[in-house]
């Protein structure tokens, strides 16, 4: 049995890594129980699946600079599937979630004197909850083209789909444009195969999406290549994938 103390957690809210100023985190799924006892009940309640859902709910610290947390929150409130994505741990190929959300509760103020300022941003999963990995980290900026590394997050099979979630947390320059594909292959990567490709992000536009591409594919080995354009351009961006 591994266990694990909470540190060097990586949560995004669309553009914005708002683990950098949790508290507390969580979200989880749940399955409608549905009445399936028949009018011959032997005495005990029996019931199928129903449908699925998620909920997430986050408890901040405030923080209301110009371009800063209480903005972008502010702004992707009540605004249809907003990408998300968890992380255990900063580094590719560690453990992640991926889903689209709605933010149905943000209070972006409170507390009293003499404490520190919070900040609390709750709601609801958008369709299927992605268990995977993160296969891109923003803990270190990208300044050129290149690939990530590759990272077995798992074959697909009939009937699922690897999602994956893009969250660009950083952008500079002179017209920076960053274009990101995830791809697949087997184990060297010599022959990859493009799975998805995210619409071309830049600094005002395209900093967060969700994508998926249907199974069957076979590939068990993943990563992204990114594409970086403009003059000085500088990108922090992740990527979580997960199969669903």
């Amino acid at each position: 049995m591994s266990v694990y103390m909470n540190a060097d957690i990586r949560w995004y809210v669309g553009q914005f890594a708002v683990s950098s100023y949790s508290k507390s985190s969580t979200f989880g799924a749940e399955c409608a129980p549905l009445d399936s006892t028949p009018i011959s009940t032997s005495g005990w309640v029996e019931v199928i699946p129903g449908q699925k859902s998620g909920s997430f709910s986050h408890d901040l610290m405030a923080e209301h600079t110009d371009g800063g947390l209480d903005e972008v929150l502010q702004a992707l409130h009540g605004v249809s599937d907003v990408t998300q994505s968890f992380s255990i741990g900063s580094t590719v190929g560690s453990p992640g979630y991926t889903f689209k959300s709605l933010s149905t509760q943000y209070q972006p103020f409170g507390g009293t004197v003499g404490e520190i300022s919070r900040a609390a941003l709750s709601g609801s999963g958008s369709g299927v909850l992605a268990r995977g990995r993160l296969i891109a980290s923003d803990a270190t900026a990208v300044t050129s083209s290149g690939t990530g590394t590759a990272v077995q997050a798992g074959a697909v099979v009939a009937g699922k789909a690897m999602y994956a979630g893009l969250h660009v947390t950083a952008a500079s320059g002179t017209s920076p444009t960053l274009a990101v594909v995830v791809q697949s292959d087997t184990t060297g990567f010599g022959s990859p195969t493009s799975r998805i490709t995210f619409a071309t992000a830049t600094a005002v536009a395209n900093r967060h999406q969700f994508s998926s591409v249907a199974g069957a594919i076979t590939d068990d080995y993943w990563r992204v290549s990114y594409t970086v354009g403009g003059t000085t351009p500088s990108f922090n961006f992740a990527v979580v994938l997960g199969i669903g």
